[in-house]
């Protein structure tokens, strides 16, 4: 869309990035290691950088079958600095897909990229607390990490965790004396169970998607 085109422009830190001898040298290296074209020395310094996404998710497929990480003729391996930052380029650039630079692209960005999914939660919570008193339920989607990121952004997060295989957001609904609130976990990760994060929604601070104005991300 127009406004991730924009927000991507205006992502400050891969002009500092383009500049960094280090950074080049890897770029350099991964087109050596994988042959993507994007990654080529003769592509535009920025769109090489913005093709690390597509490395990262490459090295996790890889790491999580247990296979040799981008194996390749040449022999080349990746040392642990080399993927840590991999991983501080690609969440940034994660983060600035849904979050943007500013609060407006934050608005704008994650609205149009969840959807009608933060609408379909709601309505699920309203008819769990139309029901009580009878069995509950369990509702399950299933989705990518963009739309868990996406989620996340129109909830207002903005240094959220980049979520691994297998993360899940759960929204589960609790009444205590008659009040009803939500709790809310965030499990990033299924390797490191003790960081998943949670938070409670008072039932007074949810909203249909009709009811809020355009870009809010209040839940």
């Amino acid at each position: 869309s127009a406004a991730r085109v924009e927000a991507f422009q205006g992502g400050a830190r891969y002009q500092e990035w383009a500049a960094d001898p280090s950074v080049l040298e890897l770029l350099d290296k991964l087109y050596a290691m994988t042959g993507f074209k994007r990654l080529a020395p003769d592509a535009p310094v920025v769109d090489r950088i913005q093709c690390l996404t597509s490395v990262k998710q490459q090295i996790d497929i890889e790491r999580a079958h247990l296979l040799p990480v981008l194996c390749n003729p040449q022999g080349l391996t990746l040392e642990e600095e080399e993927e840590q930052l991999i991983k501080v380029i690609t969440d940034y650039t994660f983060r600035l897909r849904y979050v943007g630079s500013n609060e407006e692209e934050h608005k704008e960005l994650s609205r149009l990229a969840a959807g009608l999914l933060p609408a379909a939660i709601v309505e699920g919570l309203e008819l769990g607390r139309a029901a009580s008193g009878g069995n509950g339920h369990f509702t399950l989607y299933s989705a990518h990490d963009n739309t868990i990121m996406a989620l996340l952004a129109h909830l207002g997060f903005m240094d959220y965790a980049i979520p691994y295989f297998a993360a899940a957001v759960c929204f589960e609904l609790h009444c205590s004396d008659g009040e009803y609130s939500v709790k809310v976990r965030y499990h990033a990760d299924h390797r490191q169970p003790e960081d998943a994060e949670g938070f409670v929604v008072p039932e007074g601070h949810w909203r249909r998607w009709g009811q809020r104005r355009r870009g809010s991300m209040a839940f």
